[in-house]
């Protein structure tokens, strides 16, 4: 089951101020109407008013912005630094990760993927990489697809491939 649920029909956001992309002259009392999940609609608040019920309208004050795109996420619900892995050069760091705590791939793509979305994050570049063999890798990668769509994020799923031993 989805930690996301589905929308209940149409709904419409009110914003008190609306910028629709980066170089955006800012909206004023902008409406943006939301069918399925998708916005299918942005006016001002006023011609868009009578498409969905009072109760499916939501007031936002302050600057409501498009969802955030993560470039580069490896979907980690615990950050390595709390797995003692620190920052440092490069082939020290990759040696360390071998020493991290192994997480069930669905529980902890699933987590992360509630972090994403709570700080407006609806698209992901995920990195998945293990150091499991070929089989449990495998699974893993399916785990991780698996979760990420649950979550209902937009994802591209890049594999981690180590063609030499990392430890």
């Amino acid at each position: 089951m989805s930690p996301f649920p589905p929308p209940a029909g149409p709904l419409l956001l009110r914003c008190r101020t609306l910028l629709t992309h980066a170089r955006a002259v800012p909206l004023r009392d902008a409406g943006v109407l939301v069918e399925n999940g998708t916005v299918v609609a942005v006016a001002p608040f006023a011609e868009l008013a009578d498409r969905t019920p009072a109760d499916r309208t939501t007031e936002l004050d302050g600057v409501v912005l498009p969802a955030f795109t993560d470039a580069h996420s490896h979907l980690r619900a615990l950050p390595l630094g709390e797995q003692g892995v620190a920052d440092t050069d490069l082939e020290t760091w990759v040696v360390r990760l071998t020493g991290t705590t192994a997480l069930d791939p669905y529980d902890d793509t699933t987590a992360a993927a509630v972090a994403l979305v709570a700080t407006g994050v609806t698209t992901v570049q995920a990195i998945h990489h293990s150091f499991a063999d070929a089989d449990t890798y495998a699974a893993g990668v399916r785990a991780v697809a698996s979760a990420l769509t649950e979550a209902g994020l937009r994802a591209e799923l890049a594999v981690g491939i180590t063609d030499r031993a990392a430890g």
